[in-house]
C-alpha cells in the first residue's frame, strides 16, 4: 500500500507539475527485435556495443530512489540473452517499484514466462504484460513481415493467461496504423475462435506514435475519421468498467476524436514532470519525441538528479534561435503559474534529494488565509530539533505567519533524531525542500527566512554560513555555529559571510559553556565586522531553552528583505563548489585553503596557555586556512577584489551592472583586468534553471584572471 500511495501522489504531483524528480522511467533495453515491422523501423538501427548491463542497472536504482514505475521497452526486451537477470535487477533494486511493464511480440513464449515469473517471484506488487497483436491472423503476420508470428502471439498469451498470481495482469496490445486501417473488430473476432474466453476488455488499444528520433517512422498514423468508428462500437461492446486502467483508456479513446481533428495529443505531456525515457546506451530524453538527449548517465554516475535539474539542458536550449536574452528576461522576471496554498497546515510525503539520491520525506506547510498566488509570499524554513519533526514547527509562527501572509516550511529529518552531524546529506535535503516549495509556490525569493531550534538551529547556522545569499535573515534558537577540526564541522571559519546578515539568536545562558563561548565570540565579531542588526539574546536563567516571546517576530521579519546584488559580496570557503555568494564565485583556490589541518604550536606554550587562549590560536590558524574573496562594486562596469587563497573568480552581471560597449575592469592583486563582455543567453538560462531566482538575471560573465 506504501507504494501505491506514492505513486498516486507523484501522479497527481505531476499535474501541478511539482515533481522533483521523476516516477517513471521508460528503459529501451535494446534495439535489437524479431520482428519486422511496418509502422516501425526501430529493428533497422544499428546495434550499439555498449549496451546498459544489468550491473549498471542495479547501479542506477540503488542511486535513484523513488521511481515508482518501470516500463521496459524496446526493440523486443526478450531478445537479450540476460532479461530474466535485468528484471529481476529492477524488481530487486527499485525499492519504491509500484508497477513494472512491458510489451512483447510474444515470439519466444518460453523466455516471456521465465522474465514474468522472475518479476512475480520478486515480489513486484503490480506486473502488466502486453502481447502486440496487429491483425487477425495472416494480416498480423503480414504488417510484422513474420511468418507464424500471430500463432506464437496468441499462444504465449495463452500461457501467460495461466499464470494466477495477485497483481498480476495481461493484455492484447493492438497499434492502430495506416497498415491495418479498420482491423481493429477483425482482430477481436478472429481472437476469440482461437481463445473463446477473450473479450473487448482483454485489449488494449491505441494509436501508432510517429517518432524520427525513436521508432524512424513517418506518416504511419491513420489520421481520418475512418478509425473512430471501429473504435468507437469497440468501446460499445466494451461497455464500462470502474478498474482504473480501463477508466484511463476509455478517456484515451473518447479523446481520440479531438486527436484525429486537430492533431493534439488526447493526454496531457508529463515528459520533465513525471517521466524520462532511456536509451540502451544510458542517454536520457525527456520523451520518445524529444531527439536532443538531457545527458548521459554513464557521465553522472548513474545519478539522475544532475541530469533532471536541467544546466545541460539550459545549454541545449540556448542554441535555439528564438532564445535571446531579450526575449528570455521578461519571461524569466514573470515566471511562474502558480497555485494558491490552502490554508491550514498541510503534510506530505516529497521525495527530497540528499546529494546522492532521493528519498520521501515528510514535509509540513502552513499558510495563512487569503494568500494570493499572483504576489510573491514570505517563506519561514522551520528546521526542528533533535527528536522531532516538522508537523509542530508551525505552530509557534501561525499568528506571526497570518500576519505577514507568510507561509512556514517544515521538513522533517529523522536522520537528526541524535542531533545534527553536520553532513552534506543533512542541508541538501533541507534545500531540496525548499527547491519544492519554491517550485510549487509563489515564494518571494527576497523575503526567504530561516529559524531552528537546538539541532535544527545548528543546521540553520550552518546552512546560513555556507549560503550566505539564500535568507534575508534567520532566528536561530539554543544552536550556533562551531569551531572544530573535525571533518566538515568547522563552520565558524565562514562567519565573515554573514556580515551583513540580520540575526536574532535566542540562548540559554546556563546551556552547554562551548557553545555559548562560541556565541558570543561569533556576535562580537559580526559586530566589529559592522553587522548591526545581529543580536544574540541570551536569557539567564535558561539552560537548553528560550524565551519565544522576547521578540517581536512579525516587526522584525516584516522589514526583512534581501538584496539580490550588495555593492560588496564577501565569500569565504574552503572548497570551490561552496565558493559563490549572490553574483561572486571563486573557481579555483590555492592549495593554503584546507578543511582540516593539524596545529602546529610548540608543547610548553600550549600547555601554559588557557582554554580561551587555546580558541583563539585555533580560530586565528583556521582563518589563516580559509579561502577569502572580497568584492566592490564602485562603478558601471568597475569594480576592485581583494583575495587570499583565491586564485580565480567569475562574477555575474546583471544589464544593469555594465556598459555595452565599454570594458569591465576588475582591480585584483595589483592588476587590472579588462575584458570586453557581451550578453550571453546559456548565462542567462543557466543561472535560472540552477537557481529559480526571478530578481537576479545575470546576463554575462567576467573571469579573473
Amino acid at each position: 500500500m506504501r507504494r501505491l500511495a506514492l505513486l498516486a501522489g507523484r501522479a497527481l504531483r505531476s499535474h501541478l507539475g511539482t515533481n522533483p524528480s521523476p516516477f517513471k522511467v521508460t528503459f529501451i533495453v535494446t534495439w535489437t527485435c524479431d520482428c519486422r515491422c511496418r509502422m516501425c523501423n526501430i529493428w533497422q538501427r544499428p546495434k550499439p556495443k555498449d549496451r546498459m548491463t544489468v550491473d549498471e542497472a542495479r547501479l542506477f536504482f540503488r542511486r535513484n530512489p523513488g521511481i515508482s514505475w518501470v516500463n521496459l521497452s524496446g526493440g523486443e526486451i526478450f531478445t537479450r540473452h540476460d532479461s530474466s537477470r535485468l528484471i529481476g535487477a529492477v524488481v530487486s533494486e527499485c525499492r519504491d517499484l509500484y508497477l513494472l511493464d512491458f510489451p512483447t511480440t510474444g515470439q519466444n513464449t518460453r523466455k516471456v514466462l521465465d522474465g514474468v515469473r522472475t518479476a512475480l517471484d520478486g515480489g513486484v506488487p503490480r506486473l502488466l504484460v502486453t502481447v502486440s497483436l496487429d491483425g487477425a491472423g495472416e494480416e498480423h503476420d503480414e504488417v510484422r513481415r513474420i511468418r507464424g508470428a500471430y500463432g506464437r502471439a496468441v499462444e504465449t498469451f495463452r500461457r501467460l493467461r495461466e499464470i494466477d498470481r495477485p497483481g498480476f495482469g495481461c493484455f492484447f496490445g493492438v497499434t492502430l496504423s495506416r497498415f491495418n486501417r479498420g482491423a481493429l473488430l477483425r482482430i477481436v473476432e478472429r481472437v476469440r475462435r482461437d481463445l473463446p474466453w477473450i473479450t473487448e476488455r482483454d485489449f488494449h488499444v491505441n494509436l501508432a506514435q510517429e517518432s524520427a528520433h525513436y521508432y524512424q517512422n513517418t506518416g504511419i498514423q491513420p489520421a481520418d475519421v475512418a478509425v473512430l468508428a471501429d473504435m468507437e462500437e469497440f468501446r460499445r461492446r466494451r461497455g464500462s468498467s470502474l478498474h482504473p486502467v480501463h477508466l484511463l483508456e476509455r478517456m484515451y479513446q473518447k479523446r481520440l476524436r479531438s486527436f484525429v481533428e486537430t492533431g493534439r495529443s488526447p493526454v496531457p505531456c508529463r515528459a520533465l514532470r513525471s517521466s524520462i525515457y532511456v536509451d540502451p546506451t544510458w542517454k536520457v530524453f525527456p520523451c520518445t519525441m524529444w531527439d536532443a538527449p538531457l545527458g548521459d548517465l554513464r557521465e553522472t554516475g548513474f545519478r539522475l538528479e544532475p541530469i533532471w535539474r536541467g544546466a545541460e539542458a539550459a545549454a541545449r536550449l540556448a542554441r535555439r534561435p528564438d532564445a535571446t536574452v531579450d526575449a528570455l528576461l521578461p519571461l524569466m522576471a514573470s515566471f511562474g503559474e502558480f497555485a494558491p496554498v490552502k490554508p491550514g497546515a498541510v503534510t506530505e510525503a516529497v521525495p527530497l534529494f540528499d546529494g546522492k539520491g532521493s528519498a520521501d520525506a515528510e514535509v509540513t506547510v502552513y499558510a495563512p488565509a487569503g494568500q494570493d498566488p499572483a504576489r510573491p509570499a514570505p517563506l519561514l524554513l522551520a528546521l526542528h530539533g533533535a527528536g522531532g519533526h516538522g508537523r509542530e514547527e508551525h505552530l509557534r509562527w501561525k499568528g506571526v505567519a497570518d500576519a505577514l501572509g507568510m507561509i512556514v516550511l517544515a521538513p522533517t529529518d529523522r536522520t537528526r533524531d541524535d542531533g545534527y552531524r553536520y553532513s552534506a546529506a543533512e542541508r541538501e535535503r533541507v534545500l531540496s525542500a525548499l527547491r519544492w516549495a519554491r517550485r510549487r509556490w509563489n515564494v518571494d525569493e527576497n523575503r526567504i527566512l530561516g529559524t531552528g531550534i537546538s539541532a535544527g538551529g545548528h543546521l540553520l547556522w550552518d546552512l546560513a554560513l555556507r549560503r550566505p545569499d539564500l535568507f534575508a535573515g534567520i532566528a536561530p534558537m539554543i544552536g550556533g555555529p562551531r569551531l572544530s577540526n573535525a571533518a566538515g564541522e568547522n563552520n565558524a571559519r565562514f562567519l565573515e559571510n554573514l556580515r551583513r546578515l540580520p540575526i536574532r539568536d535566542l540562548q540559554g545562558a546556563r546551556d552547554d559553556p562551548l557553545l555559548l563561548a562560541g556565541l558570543r565570540r561569533a556576535f562580537e565579531r559580526l559586530e566589529g565586522w559592522g553587522n548591526g542588526d545581529a543580536r544574540l539574546i541570551e536569557f539567564r536563567e535558561l539552560g537548553h531553552d528560550f524565551d519565544f516571546a522576547a521578540v517581536d517576530w512579525a516587526a522584525w521579519m516584516g522589514g526583512l528583505r534581501r538584496d539580490p546584488s550588495p555593492a560588496e559580496v564577501v565569500r569565504r570557503a574552503v572548497e570551490p563548489g561552496e565558493a559563490r555568494a549572490f553574483g561572486v564565485e571563486a573557481l579555483a583556490l590555492g592549495k593554503g585553503a584546507k578543511g582540516t589541518f593539524t596545529l602546529k604550536v610548540d608543547a610548553a606554550k600550549w600547555a601554559a596557555m588557557g582554554e580561551e587562549e587555546k580558541r583563539e590560536e585555533y580560530a586565528k590558524a583556521v582563518d589563516e586556512r580559509t579561502a577569502r574573496l572580497v568584492l566592490r562594486r564602485t562603478g558601471p562596469g568597475a569594480y576592485e577584489a581583494e583575495g587570499r587563497e583565491v586564485e580565480r573568480f567569475r562574477i555575474l552581471l546583471r544589464r544593469e551592472e555594465f556598459v555595452a560597449g565599454r570594458p569591465v575592469t576588475v582591480d585584483f592583486k595589483g592588476r587590472r583586468v579588462k575584458a570586453t563582455v557581451r550578453e550571453d543567453v546559456r548565462v542567462l538560462l543557466a543561472e535560472f534553471v540552477e537557481r529559480f531566482d526571478r530578481t537576479f538575471l545575470p546576463v554575462a560573465e567576467v573571469r579573473v584572471p
